[in-house]
């Protein structure tokens, strides 16, 4: 009785210290770290989305794919939840590591085996993923930077002030090519899916929000538990509406793009076959392939 005692009270002793290495230098929740999050939880519901509606030829490209996603979703629920130093550094690298693999994946290709795997001619929905998991990083690094207590107070206001930078140099870019600007926001609100998108990622997200806030107000000990709500759910509105765009946007685009094997050969009969050369939205679509013969009076 006395052993079974002493091991409960050392796993309880193991965990709480485990926890309490977590919570080194935890930081503050606030819009910064929201932003974050939801634009991690965004990229993990592209990258779900592209390996059920597009599964790779690959299983172990599937696998890698899909357990990224899990990886993404695991690690912004984690911050949101406990956001310490190790945790905001760890989000950091999975986000980096997410952008890393898109621009090998569009250059070199990833090599699986024998095989070097492509993913799909590069378009402007393509850039969503990497520019969310890029901004992501970027926030999460800022975050780790504050919760630095060795690091001087002139560096913490260097990457306190940084976000504020991107944006403010985001809009000068625009200013200056206000052309390709208008471009962009044009293509932004075509490809956004409205009014889908609002109804089925917005709308839900929102709902979720107000049946907590309601729960709070029935019940004391939630209240509690979690202060400033109301402020938080101000603050999380603009960026879920934001985020629901980009991952309605990015999510069709990966449902619609394919991986080519660069190895592959297409093997065609002489005369007129037809192939089936990518899906779109989970349906081949055919592709006609002629060839003359070789008494032809101009071959290929």
């Amino acid at each position: 009785m006395g052993t079974a005692e002493t091991r409960t009270d050392l796993l309880a002793h193991q965990s709480r210290s485990t926890l309490s290495k977590l919570s080194l230098n935890r930081l503050k929740r606030g819009t910064l770290l929201y932003w974050a999050v939801l634009c991690t939880l965004g990229t993990s519901i592209i990258h779900l989305v592209g390996v059920v509606k597009q599964p790779p030829q690959s299983g172990l490209l599937a696998a890698l794919l899909l357990g990224g996603a899990l990886v993404q979703a695991v690690i912004a629920l984690a911050v949101v939840a406990l956001p310490s130093g190790r945790l905001l550094i760890v989000a950091a690298v999975v986000q980096g590591a997410g952008v890393l693999l898109w621009i090998v994946t569009h250059s070199r290709g990833l090599p699986i085996g024998p095989t070097i795997w492509r993913a799909e001619t590069l378009s402007t929905l393509d850039l969503y993923l990497p520019a969310m998991e890029g901004v992501s990083a970027f926030f999460f690094l800022c975050l780790f930077g504050r919760t630095l207590s060795m690091a001087s107070r002139t560096w913490r206001t260097i990457l306190a002030v940084l976000p504020s930078l991107l944006i403010v140099g985001f809009l000068v870019w625009a200013a200056l090519h206000y052309k390709a600007a208008e471009l962009y926001i044009a293509i932004f609100i075509l490809t956004a899916g409205l009014p889908d998108s609002l109804l089925e990622l917005f709308l839900p997200a929102v709902g979720l929000l107000v049946v907590a806030l309601f729960l709070r107000i029935v019940i004391r000990r939630l209240r509690t538990l979690t202060p400033g709500a109301w402020r938080t759910a101000l603050l999380v509105v603009p960026a879920l509406f934001m985020i629901s765009l980009l991952t309605w946007a990015g999510g069709y685009n990966a449902a619609n793009a394919a991986w080519f094997p660069s190895s592959s050969t297409v093997h065609a009969p002489v005369g007129q076959t037809t192939l089936a050369y990518c899906t779109s939205g989970g349906n081949p679509l055919a592709l006609d392939l002629a060839e003359p013969t070789a008494q032809a009076a101009r071959p290929a």
